[in-house]
């Protein structure tokens, strides 16, 4: 099996958490698809993320699970306080003014009553809710038809009664993991429910939604104040996940909203637009999270109105997403007033309990004067940046600074000063760095960096997801750094692809050695082309200096040529293998430009792509390996078309195959990839033997004396 490298900035039960950190290079193929504002998901069986519940199949042969009650055990129905009440709706939304009425038991007063809501849902339903008096507890354990979906009935009823019918959790639901209250001092219900297919048939049991209804009686002391503009003013959110969010960690202004909890005392929060996707026409998600009086936050589920494969992507914070409150301690949600920052540790997730999650740390900083978050910077010593997007080298003397974060010892700041001088303006551009000493991570938040596009304009920086840390090598890795043009009809878009970039401290050894010649290969296809080879491919590869060793190759310069010879871009096959166990840690996801339904088809090893787009556990047959003694690799590649317009990606057109790739050893014409430092009026050739400047991204190979692109 192939074996993990890991760096996990959380343990959770294995069961309900695929979390993709494998510190791997990675290009970004799709973003997910957006959940439309009237959509509705149907699902098999729960999110088994909530409250650490595992899922089983839905059981459709237990009977109903009905409490029978007759009226003559209770008295007459009558108004309860003003004789209406709004009732906020996971799955109907906002119903107000509806009638409420209530009973109680003949015989046991103090802890069997029932509360009836008339004119609920589609068809109008007096919804039941069974009522104890003393606890304050309910339970809604009548299944009670709702309305049709696509022709098919569906029902209310709470979770636990959900789970009795249909057997949908492994851990048996409770009332004590999903309770139903009634608060009677301020007239407020916090139910939850599961609105289900009931309908005969192969959906039964299935659920549209699930979770916490509300609902408020009028004529009670309201249990919030109003939201009101928060008293310390606006913010800046930034944002972790970039896969889901428009921003690529950059701070983005926001609003605050707050109210008071008249049943708890605590503040709560709604941060304004917190996801805000209304230019791309579809509704904005804001953050709702609540404060108590020693500043600890609590982050319940949100679904946001982002959707990945299908499902909606969910928010909540640690502690509430393994129902284990003691994750506050290692993972808290905290506001501190010295420096005017709520620090929110968050776990992002598909609403199917599938897919990948995220586990990130996120920040809201408000407006004013307040001290900083950061210590003073200090010099660092000489930094070398490696580029490859406009410029192909490693530009070395760069001065570089560090700082240390306030609140977690682990987080840092480097900046680099000048980064990009002589080669992209004169004085070049502060780059700030952020990176995470104990997780290994590191990114660039999205900044002005200097480089004026000769046709595009003014640039700024950023990178696409994390990148790793190295603390030993002092390296920052990045596999997918952007540019985006900031002026212009263009602006606000990103140019091409995202580029492998690096900065390391002069001071340390790289992490890999120079690339080197391995001769010419062969590659032989089982995909559209059937078993057909390739053999004037040329290999070049370099060796890790750290532990494990591992080894990178890259073939080229048209790894794809055989698909369509009319193709312009050159696509270059890149992987990476691991040196003492033989077997390939991951083929770099490639567009291969080549058009075939209603989208184009990439190119990805198996395990990687279902790993991380798929959520699924890859088996030892999705595992590519290498043979030191044939010098063959043997890859499992998966290949798949992607809809650009609907993110849609079809794996089964195409899909999953074995195909080789063959070093023969022979000797190239190539004579040895250049790595030398850049200057702005170096001069490079492309395949074709035309001449460009150092304004062209890529990788370059050195024959006869010229330098030809091929990354």
């Amino acid at each position: 099996m192939k074996k993990f490298y890991t760096k996990l900035a959380l343990v959770l039960l294995a069961s309900v958490l695929c979390l993709n950190v494998n510190a791997q290079l990675k290009f970004r193929n799709a973003s997910p698809r957006l959940k439309a504002p009237t959509a509705k998901l149907i699902s098999k069986a729960p999110k088994s993320a909530v409250k650490g519940h595992e899922i089983s199949p839905v059981n459709t042969d237990v009977k109903k699970y009905v409490v029978k009650k007759s009226d003559a055990d209770y008295t007459d129905w009558v108004a309860w306080k003003d004789g209406t009440c709004s009732y906020e709706s996971i799955n109907e939304g906002l119903m107000e003014d509806l009638a409420i009425s209530h009973r109680e038991s003949k015989t046991n007063p103090q802890t069997d009553a029932q509360f009836k809501i008339s004119n609920f849902g589609p068809n109008k339903i007096d919804l039941i809710i069974n009522y104890n008096p003393t606890t304050g507890n309910c339970t809604v354990d009548n299944i009670q038809p709702v309305g049709k979906f696509q022709g098919m009935e569906y029902s209310i009823c709470d979770v636990v009664t959900w789970d009795k019918k249909y057997g949908v959790f492994t851990k048996p639901a409770t009332y004590e993991t999903f309770p139903c209250t009634y608060n009677a001092e301020y007239g407020y219900f916090e139910l939850n429910v599961a609105y289900i297919i009931t309908e005969v048939g192969m959906y039964e049991g299935y659920y549209l939604e699930y979770g916490v209804d509300k609902c408020v009686v009028d004529g009670c002391t309201p249990p919030f104040t109003e939201w009101v503009p928060f008293a310390l003013g606006e913010g800046d959110y930034t944002h972790r996940v970039t896969d889901y969010i428009p921003e690529r960690f950059a701070p983005t202004h926001r609003q605050i909203m707050s109210r008071t909890n008249n049943m708890t005392g605590n503040l709560e929060f709604k941060i304004v637009n917190w996801i805000d996707l209304e230019a791309l026409g579809y509704p904005s998600s804001d953050l709702l999270f609540t404060m108590d009086k020693n500043n600890n936050c609590v982050i319940p589920e949100l679904e946001t109105s982002v959707a990945a494969d299908g499902y909606a992507i969910c928010v909540s914070d640690i502690a509430e997403y393994t129902g284990d409150p003691t994750y506050y301690m290692d993972y808290p949600c905290k506001y501190y007033p010295e420096y005017g920052q709520f620090v929110f540790n968050l776990i992002y997730y598909s609403n199917n309990g599938k897919g990948i999650n995220r586990v990130v740390r996120e920040t809201f900083q408000l407006d004013g004067e307040y001290e900083s978050v950061w210590n003073d910077w200090t010099d660092a010593g000489l930094g070398e940046y490696t580029y490859s997007k406009f410029v192909t080298g490693t530009q070395k003397g760069l001065p570089y600074q560090t700082r240390d974060n306030k609140i977690e010892s682990n987080l840092h700041q480097a900046k680099i000063l000048g980064w990009g001088n002589h080669l992209f303006s004169e004085k070049g551009a502060d780059i700030i760095i952020d990176y995470d000493a104990d997780g290994e991570s590191c990114s660039i938040a999205e900044q002005p960096c200097g480089f004026t596009h000769p046709t595009y304009g003014p640039m700024s920086i950023a990178s696409y997801s994390d990148g790793v840390y190295n603390a030993e090598f002092k390296n920052f890795g990045f596999a997918e750094m952007g540019y985006k043009i900031l002026e212009g009809e263009h602006a606000g878009k990103w140019l091409g692809d995202p580029a492998e970039e690096s900065f390391k401290d002069s001071s340390t050894p790289a992490i890999w050695g120079n690339w080197e010649n391995l001769g010419a290969a062969s590659y032989t296809y089982n995909n559209l082309l059937a078993e057909q080879t390739v053999d004037d491919l040329i290999a070049l590869g370099r060796t890790s200096n750290m532990e494990p060793e591992r080894t990178q190759i890259m073939v080229g310069p048209d790894w794809t040529k055989a698909f369509e010879p009319t193709l312009e871009n050159d696509t270059i096959l890149f992987l990476e293998y691991n040196n003492e166990l033989n077997y390939v840690e991951y083929v770099q996801n490639t567009n291969l430009g080549y058009e075939a339904g209603s989208g184009v088809v990439w190119a990805y090893d198996a395990w990687s792509y279902l790993n991380n787009y798929k959520g699924v556990e890859p088996t030892d047959d999705d595992v590519s390996t290498f043979d030191p003694e044939t010098k063959t690799f043997t890859l499992k590649m998966m290949y798949y078309i992607y809809d650009e317009e609907t993110g849609a990606m079809d794996d089964e057109t195409i899909g999953k195959c074995t195909e080789t790739l063959k070093l023969t050893a022979t000797p190239s014409a190539v004579e040895s990839i250049k790595v030398n430092e850049v200057k702005k009026a170096d001069v490079f050739y492309n395949v074709a033997g035309q001449r460009v400047n150092a304004m062209t991204r890529g990788l370059f190979i050195g024959s006869n004396g010229k330098k030809y692109i091929v990354k």
